[in-house]
């Protein structure tokens, strides 16, 4: 048995809640109206949905923001360990040990609702309809029970009605009865399912086959309800309507007098006048099917609405008020619960998170919630940087966490004499002592301080862990209380100010930097921050954490202390390790992550490693720290001096880097290449460096390297291209503003393109190759012809075709009439008659198709010859793209191809390149 509401949406903080409209279906019923700051606090979680076990009532579930547990009849609560979002939930009537839990929106586990079959000691997700990428899950999925035929439910979610007969083992899609984004309804009688949307009612005896009960047209509906027999009573827009046993609708239970002609007005328009508004909610006792109780709300959604509670004992014909001594006032209650046996035994749960019971039809009233009533005091809290909320967590935490959050000691005292595991951690994660911790450091109203922490302590329990998750909240709540004692406790027993915080990235200094010392470096000269911590002075912490960790440990230290601003404490701490530190990468990590300003302090820090530099970065680690633009790198000319350590090619880059370019010290660039002073170079080493050089699109830096003379022109790249090449490709898309005088220092630096590259570039690169001042240099590569005004464009997808925008002319390929330009080069486009076939996993490149007329054909070349040599050399390990441009060239000029057969002889063709006049060229075509 379940009786429940469904809000459409809540905004809950800390301890006030304000909630806009309520969504009823068979199992949550509807009031309209909301809460807002009032009289009373928020005293316990806002209740939504009340549930007993119908062959135990005694037991009894109750959920909104968890699920709780009675076994007392509703005397006292224990929460369950479930989420948090969870807002609904029921009993199985055929099965006492079910209990089935469904969120208020989207499940966030692996199923659409949570199931116990232990009476909620333990839960485990179960799915209604299988997920898919658009569909995660159901959200905000209905389900009801039938009450007479073991393991027939009934879901809807997605749209549609879902099926079970066994108990949710397994479900079967039925109709499509609604469209999308509309109100939805479930309700079971004892002979029938009932659906309803905003405007129609469907009926199933079996959940599988539905029907329309003829429900009349044109009303908006709210909300649905089930009486005794087959019948239902649904909430729409004209009042309560009710279907009978017989199937035919006609006015619900009257509408209770003397309450809101504003709400409930007697003569509302309708079919119906006297029935009962959609602003009650009728539920029927299941002891007693003549007595009904009624919930009416008042209010706007952004006040605290007045409520009133009815009774009827004649099936709605008349109703009287349910007051009754012991109820308070100022909130309403959001759900009545009648016992499955006793009519007169009522819960109530109230929208301020009370709950009071009734054992005389609601004439008296006692408080029925102990375990789940917030203790006041946690009211009164600074929330700013406490990692859960009480008020949320205390109804679902242990029985000690809840005494430590009440500040309980005599409890706690009793509790850890019983046994109690001091250690253990509630469903926020705190254990008792951490809990003692935040609220002693946030609760103001007295101010607790750290006395139940040294209570906790005293009686066994353990220091918090600096690895575990609730460190940072820990380490707050010791800084903000100025708990100077338990920061020297901490520290003594393990805590570092150095070490990571629950596995977060911050330490336990660099978080007080980062959440309290904004601004520090913000000019030359530092601001320094914080000279206390948790009440005492900074140094003297520094001193107990130095005394109590290895030499050699400072570096994240002193970094810390340098984020404070605390820069004279910083550079004692590094003279205390000088020279020393476990870790070579200790030391970049000072040289990178220092401020910029504190160049000073660097120097300190390197002093101690002359003539062992190669020690400290190994690789040239140490240099690495210039990679980043704003660093200042006044300390590397010292350390070159006597560093004579072999550093490896990403080093070498980033230093060669910064010595042409923020350092401008071409001439420490120009020692290391001859291998004079500096670091040593590896061969691959050079190779990064000019490589960078080339492809850096930086004329500047290229104008340096080529003053330092570097050897540009001997940069070597995986495709096999030429560095001018290379770099037209990488720059190409650069403004010409940077892209060409780029190409200006390359060319001035020796870089030209290979005469077959030219045949390869795109109409930007040929653009860019047009503007710059070296381009004639590139006509001596073959000879030149005036075009002729009668020759064609050729297609932009035709070999050359690069050039057309140029007004160059290529007699086998693009033409233009522009009589003033010379051509480059006359003949590139001819070829031997070839076709490869696309790249081999082998790698050995294979002759596809052999043009016929061509020199390959006429030489005897055969589709499937493998082609090793191009003029001599190897095709192996040469890149594909290269191969067709090898074999173009002048018309006339001679190649030879060196070919291997599939029986494995082997032959080199001397071929004469041909561009045949009544064809297209075909020299080389990649497929």
């Amino acid at each position: 048995m379940v009786i429940c509401e469904h809000k459409w949406g809540a905004v809950f903080h800390a301890v006030r809640r304000r909630w806009v409209g309520l969504l009823v279906t068979g199992v949550c019923g509807f009031a309209a109206g909301g809460v807002a700051a009032g009289t009373l606090g928020h005293e316990g979680p806002h209740l939504n949905s009340i549930a007993y076990v119908v062959s135990k009532p005694e037991i009894v579930f109750a959920a909104g923001g968890g699920v709780f547990r009675s076994t007392d009849g509703g005397a006292s609560w224990l929460g369950l360990k479930v989420p948090l979002g969870i807002e609904r939930v029921m009993t199985d009537p055929h099965e006492p040990g079910r209990v089935i839990a469904l969120h208020n929106g989207r499940s966030p586990g692996p199923g659409d609702y949570l199931e116990s079959l232990d009476g909620g000691e333990t839960w485990s997700y179960k799915r209604i309809a299988p997920r898919s990428r658009d569909v995660e899950g159901q959200s905000s999925p209905l389900l009801v029970m039938h009450p007479s035929r073991p393991s027939v439910w009934v879901a809807y979610g997605m749209g549609r009605p879902w099926v079970t007969l066994n108990a949710g083992e397994s479900w079967k899609a039925g109709p499509e009865l609604i469209p999308a984004r509309t109100r939805v309804g479930l309700a079971a009688t004892r002979e029938a399912f009932y659906v309803h949307s905003s405007t129609q009612i469907w009926r199933s005896e079996d959940g599988k086959d539905w029907q329309s009960t003829g429900f009349p047209e044109g009303q908006e509906l709210w909300a649905i309800e089930t009486l005794s027999g087959d019948r239902v009573a649904v909430a729409s827009s004209q009042g309560w309507w009710l279907r009978s046993a017989a199937g035919v609708w006609g006015p619900g239970p009257s509408s209770p007098k003397g309450y809101s002609v504003n709400w409930l007005a007697t003569d509302q328009a309708g079919p119906h006048p006297g029935a009962m508004g959609r602003d009650c909610r009728p539920v029927q006792s299941p002891a007693d099917a003549a007595y009904l109780v009624a919930n009416c709300s008042v209010g706007s959604s952004f006040s605290v609405p007045s409520s009133t509670r009815f009774q009827s004992f004649d099936s709605g014909a008349s109703w009287s008020r349910i007051g009754g001594e012991g109820l308070p006032e100022g909130w309403y209650p959001s759900v009545i619960a009648p016992h499955p046996l006793d009519s007169g035994t009522l819960l109530m749960a109230w929208a301020s998170g009370r709950i009071f019971r009734s054992h005389d039809h609601g004439a008296t009233w006692v408080a029925a919630d102990a375990g789940v009533r917030i203790p006041r005091s946690v009211e009164y809290m600074d929330h700013g940087s406490i990692a859960a909320i009480p008020v949320l967590e205390y109804p679902r935490e242990t029985r000690l966490n809840q005494a430590v959050i009440a500040d309980d000691l005599a409890a706690v005292r009793q509790l850890a004499a019983a046994g109690a595991d001091l250690n253990e951690r509630g469903p926020a994660g705190l254990s008792a002592v951490e809990w003692a911790l935040m609220l002693g450091a946030h609760v103001d109203r007295p101010r607790r301080g750290d006395t139940m922490y040294w209570v906790l302590r005293g009686l066994g329990a353990a220091v918090p862990s600096q690895a575990h998750v609730s460190a940072k909240p820990v380490w707050r709540a010791v800084e903000h209380g100025k708990f100077g004692s338990v920061l020297e406790e901490l520290l003594r027993s393990g805590w570092r100010l150095t070490a990571k915080l629950g596995g977060e990235q911050e330490t336990l200094l660099g978080d007080h930097a980062h959440h309290r010392c904004r601004g520090v470096w913000e000019g030359a000269i530092p601001k320094p921050c914080a000279s206390t911590l948790a009440g005492r002075p900074l140094d003297a912490w520094v001193d107990l954490h130095l005394s109590r960790v290895p030499p050699g440990e400072s570096a994240q230290l002193v970094l810390d202390l340098a984020a404070l601003g605390q820069m004279p404490l910083a550079q004692r701490v590094a003279s205390v390790d000088a020279g020393r530190y476990r870790a070579g990468s200790d030391v970049v990590r000072l040289l990178q992550e220092l401020p910029i300003q504190a160049s000073s302090l660097r120097r300190q820090i390197l002093v101690a490693y002359r003539g062992r530099y190669g020690d400290v970065g190994t690789g040239g680690a140490l240099y690495r720290g210039l990679k980043e633009e704003y660093r200042t790198g006044d300390w590397v000319p010292d350390v070159l001096r006597h560093d004579r350590s072999t550093i490896d090619p990403e080093s070498a880059e980033i230093l060669v880097h910064a010595l042409l370019g923020s350092l401008n010290r071409p001439d420490w660039v120009q020692a290391m290449w001859a291998g004079k002073a500096g670091p040593r170079l590896t061969r691959d080493g050079r190779q990064a460096v000019l490589v960078s050089v080339v492809l850096s699109c930086d004329e500047a830096l290229v104008a340096a390297a080529a003053k330092a003379g570097l050897p540009l022109a001997s940069a070597r790249f995986d495709a096999g291209e030429s560095p001018m090449r290379a770099a037209l490709g990488k720059c190409t898309e650069w403004d010409p503003a940077w892209l060409d005088p780029h190409l200006y220092q390359l060319h001035r630096a020796g870089l030209r393109l290979r005469a077959y590259e030219l045949w390869d570039l795109s109409p930007d690169e040929a653009a860019a190759l047009r503007r710059f001042p070296g381009r004639a240099d590139y006509r001596i590569l073959g000879a030149c012809a005036a075009a002729k005004s009668d020759e064609r464009i050729a297609p932009a997808d035709e070999p050359g075709a690069a050039w057309a925008p140029l007004g160059l002319s290529l007699p086998d390929g693009p033409r233009r009439s522009d009589a003033s330009l010379r051509c480059l080069p006359v003949g590139a486009g001819a070829g031997v008659g070839l076709q490869l076939a696309p790249p081999q996993p082998s790698g050995h490149v294979l002759v596809q198709d052999v043009v016929t007329g061509y020199p390959a054909d006429l030489s005897g070349i055969r589709s499937g010859d493998m082609i090793v040599a191009v003029d001599g050399i190897s095709t192996r390990g040469m890149p594909w793209r290269q191969i067709p441009l090898r074999l173009q060239g002048k018309a006339g000029s001679r190649v030879a191809v060196t070919v291997v057969r599939e029986d494995g002889r082997r032959a080199t063709h001397r071929l004469f390149r041909q561009t045949l006049p009544d064809k297209p060229p075909m020299a080389i075509s990649e497929k």
